[in-house]
């Protein structure tokens, strides 16, 4: 596990929205690859990054705003709200939905309903820490209502914002900005970047890339359709950063 910043990577390859489609079906239907193993990791790698990155190293007594999808994206910050718990911080879990459009991972994540993690509307302050898990790679169009709530709530505060795989708004394939988007200090990638997160032009949205493994074998990447050549990206660390 990562115990300092490293150095930036170079000649790392970016990965379409629609590539990541074809990655998702093949690590399931081709390499039997555990859906609810790879959320864990992300998990794990996001509330230790977000420790390191944000918290002086500690997670205790810290006050933590994590903004979660009732999607993908979301039961990955279920699991780092549950690490970030356990390691003594002050989770303020914020949903994007009605409880009842959660359920599905909230039963899937259920350690995180018997640790008594607390739901809340947005605080009055980010506190330490904003964890941005709120729009996925596929999101059509300008977020809107309670989801533009959200972004706009979190670029109101002096929290820094922490988004997993790309900042809410902003569009995974083009970088494009969409009203409003969610400006983050950092960004954690999942396997490999998308192909919008490393626009220049999302650059003052996104600011420092990193890139965690989720187990995604390198041969996956080579398949018919998708040929990407993706060396040993994770030699000394599962955690690096790309920019």
């Amino acid at each position: 596990m990562l115990r300092e910043l490293p150095k930036p990577l170079v000649n790392v390859p970016s990965i379409s929205a629609v590539q990541m489609l074809e990655v998702e079906r093949l690590m399931v239907s081709e390499y039997f690859l555990d859906p609810m193993q790879t959320m864990e990791l992300a998990g794990r790698h996001l509330a230790h990054l977000a420790r390191l990155l944000f918290l002086k190293g500690r997670a205790d007594g810290k006050a933590i705003s994590l903004l979660a999808s009732n999607a993908t994206k979301g039961a990955c910050v279920l699991v780092a709200a549950r690490k970030l718990h356990q390691w003594g911080g002050n989770v303020r879990l914020v949903l994007s939905h009605e409880i009842d459009e959660h359920e599905a991972l909230w039963v899937r994540n259920s350690n995180a309903r018997r640790q008594g993690l607390i739901i809340v509307e947005p605080p009055a302050l980010g506190g330490n820490l904003i964890i941005d898990g709120l729009m996925g790679l596929h999101w059509p169009g300008d977020p809107s209502g309670r989801l533009a709530d959200l972004i706009e709530w979190a670029n109101r505060q002096l929290s820094p914002v922490f988004a997993l795989e790309l900042p809410a708004g902003l569009d995974a394939e083009t970088g494009q900005q969409r009203r409003p988007c969610m400006r983050a200090s950092a960004t954690m990638a999942l396997g490999l970047p998308k192909t919008g997160v490393v626009k220049e032009s999302a650059r003052a949205m996104v600011g420092d890339i990193y890139l965690a493994d989720v187990a995604i074998p390198q041969a996956l990447y080579a398949a018919p359709g998708l040929e990407l050549k993706v060396g040993a990206i994770f030699a000394e660390s599962d955690i690096v950063r790309i920019r």
